[in-house]
């Protein structure tokens, strides 16, 4: 089983308590009991509303929906390696899978086939306390107070019953009015904002008390959230493939190209947002918009420069996910363990091998899908112009669309 840890996020998130100007939604008022948890969804990129102005927070959310939620907020750099398959949300029900959110021999009434179904109280309480456990490594919670407080604990099925108690111990959840759980209603967007929120202690304000003025469509200018130290501009860092400068920049030495252990790893890393062009596929309508990831501390204001670039060409290249730091292992080669890879669009970039085999992804179709990138469009460009190889065209062992590499890995 692997083990991820959440403390970095968890640090990262709560790194900075001034929010975002508040995003208008036409059905979310400023006095909605969950309006705050909506906002600091949005806040980090992490949701978004639909081409109308809608949030639609009343609207049952699907097993896809919420598994989607749940994979960008807690391990986004898995869901951006997911396989995809047949429904939208089967990376996200894989990403699930590989993390031990879900299991192989599973109780739960979910599996690729149900994305489509509705999401119920019982069935996510046990998903956030398999991650809580198995991905953030944090303990069990003492249960004996939240289980005084649920009236219809006894009608509650067994193998439910720990992860509804976990999830109430650690106020991920509460109960109702008349005291029941009712562990079988189905839950809202507005509900699924408020779980995922609280657990992952993303940072919350009060509602403002006067009415808000709508946002600027252009975002403010991204700034990376954690100070940085830059060292002087080195020409040689901006040349593909691995030097001895590029290492000196990341490393503080040149003899190795990777850190020691995850700890070592974390310490470098930081948060950083930056300006994006959301896609209606359904409309063609394009928004402006911003994303957060992680990235080594050295690369952070290029990483900046690069996808301000990217936002200000004409093209308006449209980008939904980007998956940065991931720590996989001490024996993993990737990049990604010391923030110096990112993923963009994963499922419509694939990694695909010379016999055929399908790594991560779908496809990969440049000038026919929007989301696909071109090998002579402004991405590529803009970050090999910063040092960066591209996965689609630097090796010969397997082509890797989506990624981008610093040491050229």
């Amino acid at each position: 089983m692997k083990k991820f840890s959440c403390a970095l996020l968890a640090a990262v998130m709560l790194h900075s308590t001034a929010l975002a100007a508040p995003t208008t939604f036409s059905d979310v008022q400023t006095t909605d009991w969950y309006y705050p948890y909506v906002q600091a969804m949005v806040n980090k990129g992490l949701i978004s509303g639909y081409a109308d102005g809608t949030f639609l927070p009343s609207a049952t959310l699907t097993q896809g929906e919420f598994l989607t939620m749940l994979a960008r907020t807690f391990y986004p750099g898995i869901l951006a390696n997911a396989q995809g398959g047949k429904h939208w949300a089967t990376n996200a029900y894989n990403a699930a899978r590989s993390t031990g959110v879900l299991w192989a021999d599973e109780f739960l009434e979910m599996d690729a086939d149900s994305l489509g179904t509705p999401a119920d109280r019982k069935t996510v309480c046990v998903l956030f306390e398999r991650l809580m456990t198995t991905v953030c490594n944090m303990p069990k919670q003492d249960t004996t107070a939240a289980m005084n407080k649920i009236a219809d604990f006894g009608a509650i099925d067994f193998y439910y019953k720990d992860g509804i108690l976990q999830s109430y111990a650690r106020g991920i959840v509460s109960g109702y009015t008349d005291g029941c759980f009712h562990p079988d209603r189905t839950i809202t967007r507005a509900e699924a904002c408020v779980m995922i929120s609280r657990a992952a202690g993303l940072p919350v304000s009060a509602p403002p008390q006067a009415p808000t003025t709508p946002p600027v469509q252009t975002p403010q200018q991204p700034s990376v959230q954690a100070p940085v130290q830059m060292p002087t501009a080195n020409s040689n860092w901006y040349v593909k493939g691995d030097n001895a400068d590029k290492r000196l920049r990341i490393f503080g030495t040149s003899n190795t190209n990777k850190y020691e252990n995850e700890a070592a790893a974390k310490a470098n890393i930081v948060e950083v947002c930056v300006p994006v062009w959301r896609l209606n596929k359904a409309t063609g309508e394009k928004k402006a918009s911003k994303q957060y990831f992680l990235v080594n501390k050295a690369l952070a204001e290029d990483v900046v420069k690069i996808f301000t670039e990217i936002y200000n060409d004409p093209s308006q290249f449209p980008i939904y996910e980007i998956g940065g730091y991931n720590w996989r292992s001490n024996a993993n080669t990737s990049e990604h363990n010391s923030g110096l890879a990112i993923d963009i669009n994963a499922n419509e970039n694939y990694q695909i091998y010379p016999d055929g085999r399908i790594g991560a992804g779908s496809y990969w179709k440049p000038y026919e899908d929007p989301h696909s990138i071109p090998e002579d469009g402004i991405v590529v460009r803009t970050f090999e112009k910063y040092g960066f190889s591209w996965g689609g065209n630097s090796w010969t062992s397997n082509k890797d669309y989506m990624h981008f590499s610093y040491l050229g890995r």
